[in-house]
């Protein structure tokens, strides 16, 4: 009796304590944050609607508020596109998206709904949010003109966190809007698919004015490891690492049959080092390795491929032929190195 007493007030301590800092209001607002930067973001592609996958939401630790979200689009160094909500008491006016850089959203609220977003420097997306009765988002209207007399626009069907298709209008003052392209998204076990369609300028949207039609596939092959393939027969492996999720692997094979495979290497939590095997369906062609920053104290007998910025070339025997840093290049033929010459880097 004594120990199933202790069990009870065990659970309700645990369930008391992780529930003590919950705000459904909170949550409620930055959930529909997240979505709009998502949806939006989804939609920032030129050339058709980009395939992101909502992923775990960022809490902060101890209040367990919600602070952000990991995107995955996987086309980038690391694995996630990380959404960070810049909280100013209990509003959300702004956020942050890691796009192998930082771009600055702007978001506009009216009641608990986002009105308007801005996201810097993505396709001039400046747009309001379009909801209906229910009060779910459809769309975007943009707000900024472009080419002189231009706007885009977008509507949007989704179920749950899986869109199906976007839809990307432009209009001008003296015609109608004009659909630009139609992405349509199918999800299969582990592989997504998105179909662009692309329409010729100001023409109606039948088969006679498609201007291009193509495919691309993203398959899961286990939680690190995703196989993207483009409509023109080119396949990019991707493989990530299990603790920080960035990219250690790349594998590009060509319609060719021509494949660069790459792996990275990190330090300072930074992107230090490349090695860069090239092949075609005759043999090797090329080994490169490209070290974006040297590392300090080490050994004088660790070759300078391993530790000094710069770019290095071998041939098939793992002979450096060639190097290039600090503004001068050298290169090694017959086995013997030639002078230094003054250069602009290679890398």
């Amino acid at each position: 009796m004594k120990k199933n007493v202790l069990f009870l007030i065990g659970c309700f301590f645990a369930c008391t304590t992780v529930g003590a800092y919950a705000n459904p209001a909170a949550d409620a607002k930055a959930k529909a944050a997240l979505k709009v930067i998502r949806l939006a973001y989804s939609c920032s592609n030129s050339n058709g609607a980009k395939f992101v996958e909502a992923r775990e939401l960022l809490r902060e630790a101890g209040t367990n508020k919600i602070i952000g979200q990991n995107l995955f689009e996987g086309t980038g160094w690391i694995k996630y596109t990380k959404v960070t909500l810049n909280w100013a008491n209990d509003e959300i006016p702004t956020a942050v998206i890691d796009i192998n850089g930082d771009y600055a959203i702007t978001l506009k609220w009216n009641n608990d709904r986002v009105s308007e977003i801005a996201i810097q420097g993505l396709y001039q997306f400046e747009y309001t949010v379009d909801y209906n009765e229910s009060g779910e988002v459809t769309g975007f209207t943009g707000n900024q003109v472009i080419f002189k007399d231009r706007k885009t626009s977008f509507i949007i069907e989704y179920t749950g966190d899986q869109i199906n298709k976007i839809t990307g209008f432009e209009s001008r003052i003296s015609k109608k809007p004009w659909i630009r392209t139609i992405t349509t998204f199918n999800y299969g076990n582990n592989i997504t698919t998105g179909n662009t369609i692309q329409y010729t300028q100001w023409e109606s949207n039948t088969p006679k004015n498609i201007k291009s039609d193509y495919t691309m596939k993203v398959e899961k092959l286990n939680e690190e490891r995703y196989l993207f393939s483009d409509p023109f027969g080119g396949k990019l492996e991707k493989e990530f690492d299990k603790d920080n999720s960035k990219v250690i692997m790349e594998k590009n094979t060509s319609k060719t049959g021509a494949v660069t495979y790459t792996t990275y290497k990190y330090a300072d939590n930074k992107m230090w080092k490349q090695e860069i095997l090239e092949t075609n369906a005759t043999g090797f062609v090329k080994r490169t390795i490209k070290i974006q920053f040297s590392l300090k104290d080490q050994p004088a007998n660790i070759s300078d491929y391993d530790k000094t910025e710069g770019w290095y070339e071998f041939n098939k025997d793992g002979e450096c032929i060639a190097e290039s840093r600090d503004g001068k290049e050298r290169k090694k033929e017959n086995g013997v190195w030639g002078e230094w010459k003054a250069v602009n880097y290679r890398y």
